[in-house]
C-alpha cells in the first residue's frame, strides 16, 4: 500500500535555486547528507561522554541528557541506512520508516519552534524574532528536503505499480487519468455527428 500524503505536493525533478537535476540523483545527495550529519553529532556525543571534562559548562556535562542524544542518533542512523538501502536498491517499503518519522518530527518541530520563538519575543523581541526566523527557515527547508524525498518514494511506487497514480501537481489529478481535450481542427471519431455530411 502506498503512503500518500494528500497535502504534500509530488515534485517531478529537483528544483533548488538555479540548479536541478532528477530525484533520484537528489535524493542520494541528500540521503548522504543527512547519514554524514548523523555519524558526526554520534561521534561528537561519544567523544563528550568518554572525555566529559572537555567542556564540562556545555549542555553535555549532563550524562543522562547525553546518553538519551546518543540513543536517538544510532535510531535515526538505523532508519538512514534503511532510507539509503531503499534509494539505492529502488525498494520503497525501505524508505517509509524514515519518511513517517521524519514527518511527525518536523511536525512537532515546528510547533515547538513556533512556541518557544513567541515567548522569547515577548521577553527579548529582538532576539525572538531573530530565532522565529531562522528556526521557521530551517523548518522549510527541511521540509522542502522531505518533499524531495516523498516525491522520489512515490515515483518509485508508480515504476513499481503504474496503478498508484502520482497525483499531477499542477492540476491535482492522478496521472493515468488526465485526458486532453481534442483540437478544433481534428474531430475525433466518437463525434458522429461531424463525421458524416448531414443528410437530405
Amino acid at each position: 500500500m502506498t503512503f500518500i500524503v494528500k497535502c504534500a505536493p509530488v515534485l517531478k525533478e529537483w528544483h533548488f535555486c538555479c540548479c536541478s537535476c532528477s530525484l533520484r540523483a537528489a535524493a542520494v545527495v541528500l540521503a548522504w547528507l543527512i547519514t554524514i550529519l548523523h555519524v558526526s553529532e554520534l561521534v561528537t556525543c561519544v567523544i563528550h561522554l568518554s572525555h566529559s571534562a572537555i567542556d564540562p559548562e556545555t549542555s553535555y556535562g549532563n550524562t543522562k541528557v547525553l546518553i538519551s542524544i546518543l540513543g536517538v542518533l544510532v535510531g535515526a542512523l538505523i532508519l538512514d541506512v534503511l532510507l539509503l538501502y531503499g534509494i539505492h536498491n529502488k525498494k520503497p517499503i525501505y524508505m517509509l520508516p524514515f519518511l513517517v518519522s521524519d514527518l511527525i518530527c518536523i511536525m512537532v518541530v515546528t510547533v515547538c519552534v513556533i512556541i518557544s520563538g513567541i515567548f522569547a519575543t515577548v521577553s527579548y523581541w529582538e532576539r525572538g524574532l531573530v530565532a522565529l526566523i531562522v528556526g521557521s527557515v530551517c523548518m522549510l527547508l527541511a521540509a522542502f528536503f522531505w518533499v524531495v524525498l516523498y516525491s522520489y518514494y512515490r515515483q518509485i511506487e508508480e515504476e513499481k505499480n503504474p496503478n498508484s497514480g502520482i497525483v499531477n501537481c499542477t492540476c491535482q489529478v492522478p496521472n493515468d487519468q488526465v485526458k486532453m481535450l481534442p483540437d478544433d481542427d481534428k474531430v475525433p471519431s466518437y463525434f458522429p455527428n461531424k463525421l458524416a455530411p448531414d443528410m437530405a
